[in-house]
């Protein structure tokens, strides 16, 4: 499973009011990396809110240029896309455009499944501008000079030292929430704000127009942040294939159920390996999902998370540590345990130990250990 599944799950979740970790970030004048887990009060720091208005700012500047152009005719799509470099960018497409891209992609392959993909795909719209104004690119520099510098410490087996300063020396403080998925969260909510202030009536669309909040670049959009954007009738319309995937992947839940836990959990791991290794088509390529829908199938169908779900995650645990297996298991297990928060913390204690004993194994890998970072990561477990 993909790292960066793990931060867009956190920003799925909405996680309202904004949680902030008990993190922040200082980076000081000479690019020194500090953290510290509470500010005084009165020191200044980027907020959530402060991107999002940054972003929403900026927006509006990009799209008004589009409006004032003579492409502003037949818009079907209009998307506001982040990714997992914090860059953002402003996508539309047009009906003509699509047309000419569209002919000549079936002269070159009359695929048209490939090209019914075409016609949502980021990378095949006509028109594409990056969003960015001086306040947004303070945050991302400072943002990625803050995310290499966690790196280097990590490379060196080294903790962030914390700062005792006396602040006259910041360049940027941001807290770890915010450095990790606050741009995810960022674009739903302007592409929200832009729509409660009617954007869309100002552009010339189709009838079956769309405006969503995306992942550049990656299909992943489609099942994810797309749907927190856009109602599933107006997808529906636009693209029918995602409403019979979603019957579909609902049918295969509603089967799974009637399977033993045991008989779950191997069937969808190797569902999750099958589309990872692009073996055949898998249920997350059939149905338009991504391997995070299969978190949330199993989540829903657990009866008792002590008798099936803990003991699950700990076998994975040994059998990585001891036999040496792929950690597919381990990552699957521990995203399905991270979906029941209250429930985790009865099992706290017990979680850190095998954590702690995947770190303390001999002969430890360099992978090993990014791989325990990660599930550090899925579990918000120090």
């Amino acid at each position: 499973m993909h790292f960066y599944e793990i931060d867009i799950a956190k920003a799925m979740k909405h996680r309202k009011p904004f949680v902030l970790n008990p993190t922040n970030y200082i980076l000081t004048t000479d690019d020194e990396l500090y953290q510290l887990p509470e500010l005084p009060a009165g020191v200044p720091y980027i907020t959530q809110e402060q991107m999002i208005e940054q972003l929403y700012t900026q927006s509006l500047v990009e799209i008004e240029r589009f409006l004032s152009s003579e492409y502003n005719k037949d818009v079907y799509v209009m998307a506001i896309a982040t990714n997992e470099f914090y860059d953002f960018h402003l996508y539309m497409n047009t009906e003509e455009q699509y047309k000419k891209s569209h002919e000549q992609y079936f002269t070159e392959s009359k695929n048209s499944i490939q090209m019914n993909h075409q016609k949502y795909n980021l990378g095949d719209f006509s028109f594409h501008n990056q969003i960015h104004n001086d306040e947004i690119i303070k945050i991302l520099d400072g943002r990625y000079m803050i995310d290499e510098k966690i790196l280097d410490f990590e490379m060196d087996e080294l903790p962030v030292p914390m700062y005792t300063g006396d602040f006259k020396d910041i360049s940027i403080i941001m807290n770890q929430s915010l450095v990790e998925y606050g741009h995810y969260i960022a674009v739903q909510e302007v592409v929200k704000r832009l729509k409660d202030k009617g954007i869309q009536e100002q552009i010339n669309s189709t009838m079956n127009f769309i405006f969503y909040a995306a992942v550049d670049g990656d299909v992943i959009d489609w099942s994810l942040m797309m749907r927190q954007t856009v109602k599933c009738e107006v997808l529906y319309d636009a693209i029918p294939k995602l409403n019979t995937g979603d019957i579909q992947f609902d049918q295969l839940k509603v089967d799974l159920q009637k399977r033993s836990f045991s008989k779950q959990v191997h069937y969808l791991i190797q569902e999750i390996e099958n589309n990872e290794n692009s073996i055949g088509e898998s249920i997350f390529e059939h149905c338009y999902k991504t391997e995070y829908h299969a978190v949330e199938a199993l989540a829903e169908n657990i009866d008792d998370i002590s008798n099936d779900l803990f003991p699950a995650w700990k076998k994975a645990v040994i059998e990585y540590v001891e036999l040496g297996e792929k950690p597919t298991a381990l990552f699957y297990l521990s995203y399905v345990l991270s979906e029941f928060e209250e429930q985790k913390q009865e099992y706290l204690q017990e979680i850190k130990d095998h954590l702690n004993m995947i770190e303390q194994a001999e002969q430890q890998q360099e992978e090993s250990q990014g791989n325990i970072k990660m599930i550090r990561n899925i579990l918000m477990v120090e």
